[in-house]
């Protein structure tokens, strides 16, 4: 499956005064676009904001990359888009025309955005003592359903289902910092990233354990939350290689779980996001963050939904969009004590 890359709101009129006309490529199966060569200080999200104007189709880059590198060795393979080195050949792709409404017409005709989330997982995702829904995610799935003149309906329910209830039509997107990887594309569609985050590897706080690499936790007990981008990265790096055995990971189905268990000393490690990990380490006084890493991380977060609506996506990604340019995404990140991302810093 494809994955659709570029924001609807990325005008191709704009393309075009940015890109030179000469290096459009043209006919046969080439695709449009054109070769670049990186050097050095630069970022991907920099590049997709110079030309295609969107800071966050920096995956476009990455995809349109990977499929010429795949017909063309003097292209090289991008695996992870915050490591790039200076003499890379990549491929910058020219923007697609707006596709149909498709599903969308569905939900505007019922006036309603239906989104799973799994509220465990403060500061993106949680439930008041009133019983609200709030959080990073939470706010901004609001301000998005403004844009799209949409009701937001939210819907709790287990991470590891949130995919597959895109998928069986019970709810129509899922935001949970939910980070986009190759193999949950084949499952689903993806908004363009909203966020860039950093993982990190909690302790007990009178744990005399070192990690300076994520590799370093292959001795331990590990915490994960199932159905999570953590519980595939030690299952892939740890486990099958035989560096660590499957009875030392610990499957939790809510984070706050696994963060009980590591200060009942249960588990040795608990292995999540960064930023839920400094809740927990600001809330619970029993627990420490003993390394904070991009190492383990595959890509930005962003909003699972079903696949092939590119109707629906280009309107999620016109909004996200539209939010970051205002600097609505800079301010609900400050709101709720996320630290602001390079990505978004190198903007102003």
């Amino acid at each position: 499956m494809v994955r659709k890359l570029v924001s609807v709101l990325v005008l191709v009129s704009l393309v075009l005064v940015l890109m030179p006309a000469a290096a459009l490529a043209q006919g046969g199966d080439q695709p449009q676009g054109q070769e670049y060569t990186i050097q050095k200080d630069d970022w991907l999200s920099k590049l997709a904001d110079k030309y295609l104007g969107n800071v966050f189709a920096y995956d476009a880059i990455v995809q349109a990359t990977n499929e010429m590198a795949a017909k063309d060795s003097r292209f090289h393979v991008i695996e992870n888009p915050d490591l790039i080195e200076p003499g890379w050949v990549i491929w910058i792709p020219a923007p697609t025309t707006a596709p149909e409404k498709g599903y969308l017409a569905t939900i505007e005709e019922r006036g309603k955005l239906i989104v799973g989330t799994s509220a465990d997982y403060p500061p993106f995702e949680s439930v008041d003592e009133n019983g609200n829904f709030v959080g990073f995610d939470m706010d901004l799935i609001r301000e998005i359903g403004k844009k799209m003149g949409l009701e937001v309906e939210i819907k709790d329910m287990a991470f590891d289902v949130l995919i597959a209830a895109v998928q069986e039509g019970k709810i129509d997107a899922a935001i949970a910092a939910i980070q986009y990887t190759p193999e949950r594309d084949e499952a689903v569609d993806f908004s363009v990233p909203y966020n860039y985050i950093y993982d990190a590897f909690l302790v007990a706080a009178d744990s005399d354990i070192v990690i300076e690499k994520a590799a370093d936790i292959a001795p331990y007990m590990v915490g994960v939350q199932s159905g999570t981008t953590h519980e595939a990265w030690v299952l892939k790096n740890l486990v099958e290689p035989g560096l660590m055995s499957e009875d030392q990971l610990f499957r939790y189905e809510r984070a706050d779980q696994a963060a009980l268990d590591l200060e009942a000393g249960r588990i040795d490690v608990l292995f999540i996001n960064a930023d839920p990990a400094r809740e927990l380490e600001k809330s619970m006084n029993t627990v420490k963050i003993a390394l904070v890493t991009r190492e383990t991380v595959q890509g930005g977060q962003s909003i699972a939904i079903p696949e092939g609506e590119l109707g629906f996506k280009a309107a999620l990604d016109a909004a996200i969009t539209e939010l970051q340019q205002e600097g609505v995404l800079k301010s609900l990140l400050e709101k709720w004590g996320i630290p602001v991302p390079p990505e978004f810093e190198q903007q102003q």
